[in-house]
């Protein structure tokens, strides 16, 4: 009878060692699901954060400078899908400080454009720059040179390589232009083909590189770059003109050479008729003053 009370015993200590057991492997697995959910959590706001940054830095120019007054030329690109205003840009870092800021009006979608920062570096080295944006932050180096002799070199390489880009975007524009010529010829419709605003902001990098005034130059090299890129791009989707819109053409052509016919025309009769309204016999009468000197008088009779 003991040992039976013993063995019970002995069973309810293992039902309850098993129990209290299964009840802390079921708390254990509770934490590391919760876990798992919460880095889940972590992960999908993080992707969350990634695809709500409105603006990106896509050029930063210069990566090098001489110590004391710069110009920060700031490329910005859009990425959202609506169009942001008055973007402006706060620069701040280590013997650097900022005086003046012209910011971005407005940005489409996709679209780039420049922040210009004047500012002044006050120690040589490497210059670690924070940039914020619109709630984004950028970081970026800058070299700043110390000794003139520095700044003079790496000036003088950064106007040769200016000048070398813009020799081939200047060879790129004129290709671009013989091809529109071409593909008209041809029949294709180039009227949404514009180069003007290049030519423009190709002739303004000439006029920045021949005044010094280097990252300007680059500046405008860079946005020449990119309206080239855009209208290349458009040359390539060309279709040709179509029959409606040639008849179109013809008869706006037709039209307006009949007007100027009809003008002329009208114009001429005018003439003539105002001439032979006018028309004057002049008859000359030959009379003696007092003194018997002959001279004579010219009438006119219309």
């Amino acid at each position: 009878m003991k040992s039976i009370k013993l063995t019970i015993l002995f069973l309810c200590l293992v039902f309850m060692f098993n129990f209290v057991f299964a009840e802390n492997v079921t708390v254990n697995d509770s934490l590391i699901v919760n876990e798992s959910i919460q880095n889940e959590t972590n992960l999908t706001t993080n992707v969350s954060n990634i695809s709500t940054v409105s603006v990106a830095i896509r050029h930063f120019l210069p990566a090098e400078a001489k110590k004391g007054d710069v110009q920060l030329s700031i490329n910005v690109q859009n990425l959202k899908s609506e169009v942001i205003s008055n973007v402006y840009a706060y620069v701040s870092g280590d013997g650097f400080s900022s005086y003046s800021v012209v910011p971005i009006d407005s940005l489409k979608p996709e679209e780039k454009s420049y922040i210009l920062v004047s500012g002044n570096f006050k120690k040589a080295g490497n210059i670690n720059l924070t940039i914020k944006i619109n709630e984004e932050t950028f970081y970026q180096v800058v070299n700043v040179l110390d000794d003139s002799a520095g700044a003079v070199a790496y000036n003088t390489e950064l106007a040769l390589n200016l000048s070398k880009e813009i020799a081939i975007l200047k060879n790129n524009y004129s290709a671009l232009e013989l091809e529109i010529q071409t593909k008209k010829k041809e029949g294709f419709d180039v009227s949404g083909v514009v180069l003007s605003d290049l030519k423009v902001i190709l002739r303004d990098a000439q006029a920045n590189l021949l005044s010094e005034n280097l990252i300007q130059a680059r500046v405008k090299l860079d946005l020449a770059q990119e309206e080239y890129l855009a209208q290349s791009v458009k040359m390539k989707s060309l279709s040709k003109v179509s029959l409606a819109a040639k008849l179109k053409d013809n008869a706006v052509l037709f039209s307006t050479l009949a007007g100027a016919i009809i003008t002329f025309f009208t114009l001429y009769e005018l003439l003539k008729r105002k001439k032979e309204h006018l028309k004057e016999t002049i008859k000359s009468i030959h009379v003696k003053d007092k003194a018997g000197n002959k001279y004579s008088v010219r009438t006119t009779t219309k």
